[in-house]
């Protein structure tokens, strides 16, 4: 998934055939990832159902992120406790990648990669410490568009953490 430019975010009622199995089953259904230029899937995002042992408002929400064919698990992202909306991004083994803090994205040491930036019009974009951009969101008929810029290239942490930020900070809010 990460490998493909630009990738198409559509919600979705419902997974793909090798999500109705394993860990992706217990999900509920958020947003179905789809290569920009083909169409062809390419991943899914889902909620994980709260526990039924604490109570719904005491347990955080957690997306977790899939690729296509056979399901395996991409990252989580975690809500955190806190007054600002905060977010922590886990690869799949749950090692800490960095933290959604409003609009900056900032790495495992807290340091600062990005800021998310939304501008009036149905656009978004993450840009680096320099104003090298680094994505670009836009909202078309077809779905979210999320495009990785040439400073992203060649860092699949980043841009686990560009696709997180994009999933849980949606342009419509």
């Amino acid at each position: 998934m990460l490998e493909n430019g630009a990738l198409l975010l559509r919600p979705c009622a419902a997974f793909p055939g090798a999500a109705a199995e394993g860990e992706a089953a217990a999900l509920e259904p958020a947003r179905a990832v789809l290569d920009a230029l083909t169409g062809a899937p390419r991943g899914f995002a889902g909620w994980r159902r709260r526990g039924r042992l604490w109570p719904r408002w005491l347990s955080r929400p957690v997306l977790a992120v899939h690729e296509s064919d056979d399901a395996p698990l991409l990252f989580t992202v975690h809500g955190l406790w806190g007054l600002a909306a905060r977010w922590e991004v886990r690869d799949a083994d749950g090692n800490v990648l960095g933290v959604l803090c409003g609009p900056l994205i900032k790495d495992r040491f807290g340091r600062n990669l990005a800021l998310w930036e939304r501008s009036a019009g149905d656009v978004g974009r993450a840009r680096d410490g320099d104003g090298r951009e680094l994505m670009t969101v836009m909202a078309t008929p077809e779905g979210t568009r999320v495009a990785f810029a040439a400073g992203a290239e060649g860092n699949p942490f980043l841009k686990m953490l560009l696709l997180a930020a994009a999933l849980v900070e949606p342009l419509a809010a």
